[in-house]
C-alpha cells in the first residue's frame, strides 16, 4: 500500500470521489497534508507508528568505521528509531552483527583503527539532527555489504508514492481515521465512520 492508496481509500469512503475515478491534485494535496498532521497529532498523544524496514545495502569503505543514516546520508533511508538486526555480506556469506542502540560501549575502545570483519554495530540516533550515525567495530578490512533491519517512524511522509509496509490493521486505521478527519472538511456527516475510526485506532494503542 502507498500513501496515495490511503488517500484514495479515505476520499472514496466519504464519497468525495468515485471509486476508481481520478482525484484532482488539490484534493490529493489537502489530504496528504491532513494525513501527516493526523500522524503528528497521534505522536503527540504518545501513539507512534513504526514499521520494520530493510535498508538499502551499503558497500562499506575499507578502514571507515562510521556511516550516516537518513535522507541524504551514506545510507539514504528513513532514519531508524531503533536498529534491531544487522549483517555484513562477503563472498556470498552472511555474518550477523551484535547491535547496540547506544555508542557508550563503542567509545570505550581505545584503538578504533583495528581492521577486521565487523562483529559489533553501535547506533547513535542523534534525534537533534537530520542524520543518525552507526559505528562498526572493528573497522572493515574489505568492502563488506551492510544491511540494516530497523524500526522506523512512518511519519512524516514525503510523497504520495511512498510505500507503507504495515500490518493490515495499521493500514485500515490510517485510511479510516483519515476519512473521518476529511469528513468534517467536506461537511460529510457519518457517525458510523467515526466509530469505526475510533475503534481501529484503539487497536494500535
Amino acid at each position: 500500500m502507498t500513501v496515495g492508496d490511503v488517500i484514495r481509500s479515505a476520499l472514496t469512503t466519504i464519497r468525495v470521489v468515485p471509486s476508481g475515478g481520478g482525484i484532482p491534485g488539490s484534493l490529493v494535496t489537502s489530504a496528504f497534508v491532513e494525513l501527516n498532521s493526523m500522524l503528528q497529532h497521534w505522536a503527540a498523544e504518545g501513539l507512534n507508528l513504526h514499521a520494520l524496514t530493510t535498508s538499502t545495502p551499503k558497500t562499506l569503505t575499507i578502514g571507515d568505521p562510521s556511516y550516516t543514516i537518513g535522507s541524504g546520508g551514506d545510507i539514504n533511508n528513513r532514519r531508524p528509531v531503533e536498529i534491531v538486526a544487522a549483517k555484513v555480506v562477503t563472498g556470498g556469506l552472511d555474518y550477523s552483527l551484535k547491535v547496540f542502540n547506544s555508542t557508550i560501549d563503542y567509545f570505550r575502545y581505545i584503538d578504533k583503527t583495528t581492521q577486521s570483519r565487523p562483529y559489533e554495530l553501535y547506533y547513535d540516533a542523534a534525534f537533534a539532527s537530520a542524520l543518525a550515525t552507526i559505528w562498526l567495530y572493528p573497522s572493515p578490512d574489505v568492502a563488506y555489504v551492510l544491511t540494516l533491519y530497523s524500526m522506523t517512524s512512518i511519519a512524516p511522509f514525503t510523497t504520495t508514492a511512498e510505500t507503507i509496509n504495515l500490518p493490515p490493521e495499521y493500514e485500515y486505521a490510517l485510511s479510516t481515521n483519515l476519512a473521518a478527519h476529511l469528513a468534517s472538511m467536506y461537511s460529510v456527516t457519518d457517525a458510523a465512520l467515526h466509530r469505526r475510526a475510533e475503534a481501529s485506532k484503539s487497536v494500535l494503542a
